[in-house]
């Protein structure tokens, strides 16, 4: 082992002797190879070089232009502002000119008003003439008259708005139906108002609500000092129209008085009426067409009375103008009257029937000319 390693030992010191050697001769053999090679180092680093000069410069020339048109713009904008000062300058001059030429023209006006002003001041006063006198008394006489005529239109205003002219009584008379209670509430009468403010077209107008009541014939009366007296005139219900499942009280005028779900005994129910079921309301009044044949049926229930046979009407259909139709529940028949024509002679007609016929049911009829055809009952099959 210890040979084989001196071995090594040897052949290693022989072979670095040969590489040195080996160098030297490379070096040797190459020394232009290396010269080469460092000016080749050198020209990058000159190139390099130039270029960072190429571009500071550059960049110089780029920052003095920029410079040279920001100088550019600054001195364009004062020009500028020097050119709009100098305008400003001429304007306000000239407006300082056109001021003082007023205040100088102003001036000389008012001197000159001044002095006319002087000269009629010392112009002697004219003495006036008798007419004139008379002119002046007349004009100070009506001054006087109005002064006197207001203050006693004050004066009287005064006294009649107070207390004294207090209302303390309201007399109301001809209600039956309608309470004192209800009335004193709609005309909201107090005891401190004054007796002047209550005219006759405020009671009116305050009693409107009341469809029962008859405004065209209510009169009010003042009683002074402290008094106001009401003569209500009520209307009644004559008739009653069939309204849905309630009824509509009605004045032989078409006044519209109530809506109730009760029906009135011994008032006649009227059907087949053109008014519609909006305007059917209190205070309201029938369309004009449904008025006219509730005139007719005044006639008719007169006559009838005449005859004993209103009482047995229970309800009349106007829907056909030709063809007035009573119902007489009481005696189970109908009635076909036809229109408002001899109605006397077409009540005896009815009567004599009613009485012949008794108690059997059927149909009444008298809607023709009775000089040329008769009457004619027909019995109910």
């Amino acid at each position: 082992m210890k040979k084989a390693t001196k071995e090594k030992k040897t052949q290693n010191q022989i072979n670095n002797k040969n590489r040195i050697f080996d160098y030297d001769q490379e070096t040797k053999q190459r020394p232009e190879k290396l010269t080469r090679k460092a000016n080749s180092k050198n020209k990058n680093e000159d190139k390099k070089k130039y270029e960072t000069k190429k571009r500071n410069q550059d960049k110089k020339k780029k920052e003095t232009k920029k410079r040279i048109e920001t100088r550019k713009k600054e001195i364009k904008n004062n020009i500028k502002k020097e050119i709009k000062n100098n305008i400003k300058k001429e304007r306000n001059k000239k407006i300082k000119q056109i001021q003082k030429k007023k205040k100088i023209e102003n001036s000389k006006k008012n001197k000159e008003i001044k002095a006319i002003n002087k000269i009629e001041n010392k112009k002697v006063a004219r003495k006036l003439t008798i007419n004139e006198i008379r002119k002046k008394q007349r004009i100070n006489k009506t001054i006087k008259t109005v002064l006197l005529i207001c203050i006693a239109i004050v004066a009287i205003l005064l006294l009649l708005l107070s207390p004294i002219f207090n209302i303390k009584e309201v007399k109301i008379e001809g209600n039956n139906k309608i309470s004192r209670q209800e009335i004193l509430s709609l005309l909201k009468i107090g005891k401190d108002t004054n007796i002047f403010k209550v005219t006759d077209n405020y009671v009116k107008e305050k009693l409107k609500e009341n469809a029962y009541i008859d405004i065209d014939e209510t009169i009010s009366r003042k009683i002074f000092p402290e008094t106001i007296e009401v003569h209500i005139k009520e209307r009644s219900a004559d008739f009653q129209l069939e309204f849905g499942s309630s009824f509509a009280y009605i004045d032989k005028y078409g006044n519209i008085l109530e809506i109730s779900p009760k029906s009135l005994e011994n008032k006649i129910k009227i059907l087949g009426y053109k008014t519609s079921n909006e305007k059917i309301k209190p205070g309201n009044k029938l369309e004009d067409r449904d008025i006219l044949k509730i005139n007719d049926i005044m006639q008719i229930t007169k006559i009838a009375q005449n005859y004993g046979i209103d009482s047995k009407i229970t309800s009349i259909n106007i829907e056909d103008d030709n063809d007035y139709i009573l119902y007489l529940d009481s005696e189970k028949k109908t009635v076909h009257l036809g229109n408002n024509i001899a109605i006397e002679t077409k009540m005896l007609y009815i009567k004599a029937i009613l009485e012949r016929e008794k108690e059997i049911e059927g149909e009444i009829f008298v809607n023709m000319d009775l000089n040329k055809k008769n009457a004619y009952f027909k019995q109910k099959v």
